[in-house]
């Protein structure tokens, strides 16, 4: 126990003197930081994936930390293993920020196609619309930032087809495939612009609407599984406080450490498997 009250005292050190120098001014150290953790703070918030350098950056950035703050808990032998771990967990940052941007921009897609429809009902055509639409209120954030940056570019020269393409190819939900192949069929075929955005978010919202009624009626199956893949740790801080000195004592032995490290795994394949059902038996309502 003493050892693990240790670390987190050296951890909270760290984090101190991290502040106190940011404050004094930033270091080479805070750029490398900076650019290890750039690519992923993009991915969250443009969706954008990272080159094989900038994950090797976070990778090691990761690994350097976890061998640093476990060698300080456990000793050499756990910080190793918790540096391995990290590095090979590190590419799940991206697909998680990806994913979760992805899943903003899927849910603001209702509220661009209509903002879409209302600005080509007043007579504005494809850029001038996506112009509209991105200072529009009832637009999400992240879609603003996307619809503006797009008409931009679309200033500058770049093909209104293409923009599209490449936001509809990193947005990567249907919702924005049905939007951008509307908006790239009416440019070819003509027809009523703002009656086609209207009709497909009133479709995207009915269809949002049947996804949430089916995630309330499956919340109390998700919650019962959430606290029992918990159960296990709340039992851990419960022995600790029954007997002091108990995760000292797993901590010192060997096999106590691997087989809590792999019921730890056992714990987050499992957290990772409740999340993925859920999320498949949404989809599939």
């Amino acid at each position: 126990m003493n050892g693990l009250l240790a670390g987190v005292g050296a951890a909270l050190g760290l984090l101190a003197a991290l502040d106190l120098l940011a404050a004094i001014g930033r270091p080479a150290a805070f750029a490398v930081v900076g650019a290890a953790l750039g690519p992923a703070s993009s991915a969250g918030r443009r969706g954008r994936d990272a080159t094989q350098s900038q994950r090797a950056g976070l990778s090691a950035l990761a690994g350097l930390s976890s061998l640093a703050a476990f060698s300080l808990i456990g000793g050499p032998p756990l910080g190793t293993l918790a540096a391995v771990i990290a590095v090979a967990s590190s590419s799940l940052v991206f697909r998680l920020r990806r994913s979760r941007w992805r899943r903003a921009m899927g849910q603001g897609a209702a509220a661009a196609a209509r903002s879409i429809g209302d600005a080509a009902a007043v007579g504005l055509p494809g850029v001038a619309a996506l112009e509209r639409a991105a200072v529009d209120g009832a637009v999400s954030a992240q879609v603003s930032t996307e619809l503006s940056d797009l008409a931009v570019r679309c200033r500058l020269g770049l093909d209104l087809g293409v923009g599209l393409a490449e936001l509809r190819d990193r947005a990567g939900g249907p919702e924005w495939d049905a939007l951008v192949a509307a908006m790239l069929v009416q440019r070819q075929v003509g027809g009523d612009l703002a009656r086609i955005m209207r009709a497909l978010a009133s479709g995207l919202e009915a269809s949002a609407r049947s996804l949430d009624e089916a995630r309330s009626l499956s919340s109390q199956a998700r919650l019962t599984a959430r606290i029992v893949v918990g159960l296990p740790l709340a039992g851990l801080v419960i022995c600790e406080l029954a007997s002091p000195g108990t995760l000292s004592r797993m901590a010192s032995s060997p096999l106590s450490r691997t087989l809590a490290l792999a019921a730890l795994g056992l714990q987050l394949a499992a957290a990772f498997a409740v999340r993925r059902a859920a999320r498949l038996g949404s989809v599939g309502t």
